[in-house]
């Protein structure tokens, strides 16, 4: 089921008027959820750390029921976060020999792991190629052409004998502190006011902001090693596709494994807070914005925790609609792979 371009354009219309306020974290075009249930009504979605009663918001913080005849609806979802690893080490932290996706994997000077996706191929080369995250093997863009990339990682017990390939390219993240100083000091004080004035979830952004489609990178397999196109416990992508709403879509991840998700949203615009998971220069933190965004809804369950990153999101049929890459609470982030190949010059098969 695709989203109407009405729907998509209400949600443009008013994305900039909704985006900077404090307790929303994203904005999207997608369906309406009732009692819990996602029913078949499109909707302008409101993604909020905490929905509160109307008592407790200002006129004007208060979301209409309808925005041009389009229906709204508010989801609490908490803070977006990466989906890199937490914990104690689960299931599938081993070393697997041939490498497939679902398992495993990191840069070899990162904390933390994430899932190795699968293997796709280079467009120019049919070299085989690990896809995962940046965020897992790039270090968000700050780590080096060539660096080993481990399997299992690091953090899994992976050590430099448990190198499987090598950094190739990466769609790294572009995040606010990017601006030049005036720019992040005049927001920095912003923020500052804000959380004074007991508005410390909102953090001010510049009128240009960062904006990602993608948390995405590549890392050419090592000639010694052997792998395979199959993703544990799903089997071989067959191909690619555009994500829709009402989808039903799976991933294998390194911590929960083999899961099922529903998809609400195919086109949303989302906050996220990479603070711990890269160095940052100032208070203004790792905070930046994705648009493009699928949103996948825990309908049957948990669909993604830390240590999931990375995982490819399948249709039923084996055709790969996008990368998960970050998640909050009942709902995960996915890129979508139109952007994620034409990005990284990759095919699924």
């Amino acid at each position: 089921m695709k989203v109407s371009p009405r729907t998509i354009k209400v949600k443009e219309k008013y994305l900039p008027r909704y985006i900077s306020r404090w307790n929303i974290v994203g904005v999207g075009a997608g369906l309406k959820i009732k009692g819990g249930r996602v029913t078949n009504d499109e909707a302008v979605v409101f993604y909020v750390r905490r929905k509160l009663p109307k008592s407790r918001l200002k006129p004007h913080e208060v979301i209409p029921e309808e925005l041009d005849g389009v229906l709204t609806d508010v989801v609490e979802v908490g803070t977006v976060k990466p989906a890199l690893s937490e914990g104690p080490p689960p299931p599938r932290t081993e070393r697997y020999r041939p490498i497939r996706g679902g398992i495993s994997v990191g840069h070899f000077d990162a904390p933390g792991a994430g899932t190795l996706g699968g293997i796709v191929f280079d467009v120019d080369t049919g070299d085989p190629m690990i896809i995962s995250n940046s965020h897992v093997i790039a270090k968000c863009g700050s780590a080096r052409e060539g660096d080993s990339i481990l399997q299992p990682a690091p953090s899994d017990g992976g050590d430099l004998d448990d190198c499987v390939g090598y950094l190739d390219r990466w769609a790294g993240v572009i995040f606010a502190w990017n601006y030049d100083n005036m720019t992040k000091n005049i927001c920095e004080l912003a923020s500052l006011a804000l959380e004074y004035l007991g508005r410390g979830d909102y953090y001010a952004m510049p009128a240009r902001k960062p904006i990602n489609t993608t948390d995405a990178a590549v890392a050419r397999v090592a000639e010694n090693v052997d792998y395979t196109t199959e993703i544990m416990g799903l089997g071989s992508p067959v191909g690619a596709r555009e994500p829709e709403v009402n989808m039903v879509v799976y991933k294998s991840g390194r911590t929960t494994h083999v899961t099922k998700g529903l998809i609400t949203d195919v086109d949303a615009t989302f906050k996220v807070d990479y603070s711990g998971f890269v160095d940052t220069p100032d208070y203004y933190g790792a905070r930046t914005i994705f648009t493009k965004q699928v949103v996948v809804k825990h309908e049957y369950g948990c669909f993604s925790w830390g240590g999931d990153s990375g995982s490819l999101v399948l249709t039923e049929s084996l055709e790969v609609v996008g990368l998960l890459f970050a998640r909050a609470e009942g709902i995960t982030l996915v890129n979508p792979i139109s952007e994620v190949t034409s990005k990284l010059n990759v095919r699924i098969v």
